[in-house]
C-alpha cells in the first residue's frame, strides 16, 4: 500500500508519503478542533505501521524545521519536470483548489490584474483556457496564482515558478497556514492579502532562491524527480 498522506490504514504492508504527517497537522493546528486528541492517537498508530516515510526536504513545516521520525526518509520534490512550448504571451497560470475554500479569492485576483490569465478551462473564470498544468513550464508562464497546497508548491518548485499564494482563512485546511509560512520563509514565492498586480514582480524576483534551492537539493539527492527516488526505494524494499 502506498498511503499519500491518510491518518487511516488498511493495516497491510504500507509506505507513507507526503509532505508532513497527520499527527504533526493536528498537533500544529492554529485552531481548536474538537477531538483532535483522539484523531492525533489514530494517526500516530497510522504512522507507526508504515515501513517507511518519505517526506520531502521542502515540506509543510520547512520554515521551522522539524523532527524526523523512526524510518523516515527524506526526498527531493514530489513531482516530475515537464516541458511546455505553446505558443504563449508573457502572462500567470490560475489553478483552482480541490477545496474551494480560495476559490473565489483566486477569482477576484485574475479578474483584477491587467496581466495575461492563463486557467485549466474552468468555466466563466476570466481569461484564457489552456489544456494542461504542463504550461507552467513554458517560458512565458512567470508566475502561478493558486492556493499553496504541495500539488501546485512541488510543480512550481520543479519549474521554478514562483507561487502567489491567498493568505490562510480559518475555514481552510491547517496545513495551509504552515504552507504560507514555508513559502515565504524559503522564498517559493509570496503571500498575500489583497492582490495587487505589484506581487507579480515581487513573486518573479523569488527565481533566483528557488533555482538555488533546487541546486542544493540535485546536489544533495542527484535527483530533483523524488516520485523516481520514492519509487526506486520501495523496489529496493519489494
Amino acid at each position: 500500500e502506498l498511503n499519500v498522506g491518510s491518518p487511516l490504514s488498511t493495516h497491510r504492508r504500507s509506505f507513507y508519503v507526503f509532505s508532513g504527517l497527520p499527527s504533526e497537522y493536528a498537533k500544529n493546528s492554529p485552531i481548536a478542533v474538537e477531538g483532535i486528541l483522539d484523531f492525533v492517537r489514530i494517526a500516530k498508530e497510522t504512522e507507526e505501521e508504515q515501513e517507511n516515510i518519505f517526506i520531502p526536504e521542502v515540506n509543510t513545516f520547512s520554515y521551522r524545521g522539524r523532527n524526523h521520525v523512526e524510518r523516515e526518509i527524506s526526498t527531493p520534490p514530489l513531482k516530475r519536470r515537464g516541458y511546455n512550448d505553446y505558443p504563449l504571451e508573457k502572462g500567470i497560470l490560475v489553478t483552482l483548489p480541490g477545496s474551494l475554500v480560495l476559490a473565489d479569492e483566486l477569482q477576484k485576483a485574475a479578474t483584477k490584474t491587467k496581466t495575461k490569465v492563463y486557467h485549466l478551462e474552468n468555466d466563466n473564470f476570466p481569461g484564457e483556457a489552456v489544456d494542461t498544468h504542463e504550461v507552467v513550464f513554458n517560458q512565458n508562464v512567470v508566475a502561478i496564482l493558486s492556493r499553496a497546497g504541495w500539488g501546485t508548491l512541488w510543480l512550481c518548485q520543479v519549474a521554478e515558478k514562483p507561487i502567489i499564494a491567498p493568505a490562510w482563512k480559518e475555514t481552510d485546511d491547517p496545513e495551509i497556514y504552515h504552507n504560507n509560512k514555508t513559502v515565504d520563509a524559503l522564498g517559493l514565492g509570496v503571500v498575500y492579502e489583497e492582490f495587487t498586480d505589484d506581487l507579480i514582480e515581487e513573486a518573479v524576483a523569488k527565481i533566483p532562491d528557488i533555482r538555488r534551492l533546487n541546486n542544493r537539493l540535485e546536489s544533495h539527492f542527484h535527483t530533483l524527480d523524488g516520485i523516481a527516488f520514492v519509487q526506486e526505494r520501495i523496489k529496493q524494499r519489494l
